[in-house]
């Protein structure tokens, strides 16, 4: 049974636990992203290729031959994750202004915002290595040329670039649930909206979240070092679905694990890990629309 991180965060009997994917979930994209938890350590499927051809036929003829293709995919988990430590001199020196407990949640917050800035600049940019699963560039995504300019100051070139954007939704395998982009293309993005006309809100999950031709619209945030994981003008049109769609796949969710003291070094350890992997079972689940070079 499919899940999303705001549900698993419910779900979770363990308090930390609990408190550690909420925090991992503090991103809209991770209401309407599903997860499928696997058994083992690979997720077999069938990818569809091609969708075959109809046409007509004249009397006493037959159909001409076409037949669907499929490519059997394996998606293998791969280990994210991060040791959360606090030093031993820390929870001494800073008695009486911070209790183990806080400073331990402190270092447990501001890794699982690292896990999870990991997470979605790997569903976007990850190259299957040993060290990284597949993301969307990886899957042989569809591309939409952007017109020039952009959004640009212009009505006509605001309208040209919706047009695109219609383009890039009505490209996608059934209905995308997100356009995804960049913080700067996202602000550009909603000041052409505005002016058009074209911007909606939504309530997604008791979030107000704003969306265009009813798809929500969404940054991809930063990466673990600060730096944008969509950095151009590019804006991504994905179904997020667990049928003929993009979705993440884990064996167990997102562990916490209280290591105590180390005997190797004087610290307090909190160790999290995240078994996941991406997966898109559909060609057209996701498409990009790529800024035009100037």
């Amino acid at each position: 049974m499919a899940y999303t991180m705001s549900e698993a965060a419910v779900l979770a009997a363990n308090p930390q636990v609990r408190g550690v994917i909420n925090q991992f979930a503090d991103n809209p994209l991770f209401d309407i992203l599903p997860f499928e938890n696997v058994a083992g350590n690979a997720y077999s499927y069938v990818r569809t290729a091609s969708r075959g051809n109809a046409d007509f036929r004249a009397i006493n003829a037959g159909y001409p031959e076409s037949t669907p293709t499929f490519t059997s995919e394996v998606a293998e988990l791969k280990r994210l994750g991060q040791d959360a430590d606090v030093d031993v001199y820390l929870v001494q020196t800073q008695a009486g202004v911070q209790s183990l407990a806080d400073l331990r949640a402190q270092a447990v917050i501001a890794h699982t915002e690292a896990l999870r800035a990991k997470f979605v600049k790997t569903l976007i940019h990850g190259d299957g290595t040993a060290e990284s699963f597949e993301g969307l560039e990886s899957f042989g995504i569809h591309e939409v040329e952007a017109p020039e300019g952009g959004f640009g100051t212009t009505g006509d070139t605001r309208q040209g670039m919706f047009d695109a954007l219609d383009e890039l939704i009505g490209s996608v395998a059934g209905t995308p649930n997100v356009l995804l982009m960049g913080e700067a293309q996202l602000a550009r993005m909603k000041s052409a909206a505005r002016r058009e006309g074209v911007l909606t809100d939504a309530d997604n999950f008791g979030r107000t979240i704003q969306t265009y031709a009813g798809v929500p619209i969404l940054s991809a945030g930063d990466d673990e070092d600060g730096n944008p994981i969509i950095d151009n003008g590019d804006i991504y049109a994905i179904r997020l679905d667990t049928n003929a769609g993009v979705f993440g796949i884990t064996n167990g969710g997102i562990q916490v694990r209280d290591l105590g003291e180390l005997d190797a070094k004087p610290v307090y350890r909190t160790r999290l890990e995240f078994y996941c992997a991406a997966v898109m079972t559909h060609p057209r689940a996701a498409v990009v629309l790529r800024e035009t070079a100037p």
